[in-house]
């Protein structure tokens, strides 16, 4: 997966270094590695017949790849969208692929389902970080310990 990264990404530029704990300070390959099996699991789960949803094992996918849209987007800076549906090619077109035939011959439903569901996503996690940034600007400075503000339950569960 990593030589089929967007070059324009700092965290790709250095690419998988193998590194764990408190040697991977940025969880930069924590991302990666988690990604990639996020990645395999959703592929083969929605190859298979299962799809995304509120309930059972589709609130586990949905789940599983909204951990690695916020990796992708929050850990390694990934702005392209959607970005872990164009890895699922990547996969399909490698080893794997070759191991479950399914997931060459379910690509197109697969990375529609996951553009769907990663774009819908993304939307509820920008618009609900753009309003928490908000309410935390609200709080005005919060430099001193002393007199920290606390963001209210109202504003924290809207």
């Amino acid at each position: 997966i990593q030589n089929k990264l967007p070059p324009d990404v700092p965290a790709f530029q250095s690419g998988y270094q193998g590194r764990v704990g408190i040697s991977d300070p940025d969880s930069i390959d924590t991302a990666f590695r988690a990604i990639a099996d996020h990645v395999r699991c959703l592929c083969i789960a929605i190859a298979d017949g299962a799809r995304p949803s509120n309930e059972g094992r589709g609130y586990v996918l949905r789940r599983v790849l909204r951990r690695a849209v916020r990796y992708s987007r929050q850990t390694l800076g990934a702005k392209e969208t959607p970005f872990i549906a164009s890895l699922a090619p990547v996969l399909a077109h490698g080893p794997l692929g070759e191991a479950y035939p399914e997931l060459r011959t379910e690509l197109d439903k697969i990375v529609e389902i996951l553009t769907d569901e990663e774009q819908t996503f993304l939307t509820t996690l920008d618009r609900g970080l753009k309003y928490l940034d908000e309410s935390i600007l609200e709080l005005g400075d919060t430099t001193n310990k002393k007199d920290c503000a606390v963001l209210p339950g109202s504003k924290a569960f809207f």
